[in-house]
């Protein structure tokens, strides 16, 4: 981890680049000399992981959307379609 590195890199003047993990390690400050770290914090990480999450969600209540207008609609028609057989029916008793 670049817990463990940082230390070595810093010892040995040598450059530590793409650690893999130790997020909070990387992000001194003032920024360890050696270390060049280029990968996203965990929030924005997570930010980014959100709007993509949000995407693919607000998709599939898209498609679930046109599912319930559907669905209302044909509610509709069937209610319609009950009152004018009791309309007929009341009408065909008299």
């Amino acid at each position: 981890t670049a817990v463990a590195a940082i230390p070595i890199a810093n010892q040995k003047k040598t450059l530590l680049f793409g650690a893999f993990t130790g997020a909070g390690a990387l992000r001194k400050t003032p920024p360890d000399r050696y270390v060049i770290n280029y990968r996203a914090s965990y929030a924005e990480e997570t930010a980014v992981s959100r709007f993509f999450l949000d995407a693919r969600v607000l998709s599939i209540f898209e498609g679930v959307e046109e599912i319930l207008a559907l669905k209302v609609i044909a509610r509709s028609l069937i209610e319609r379609s009950l009152i004018e057989k009791q309309g007929s029916v009341q009408a065909n008793a008299t």
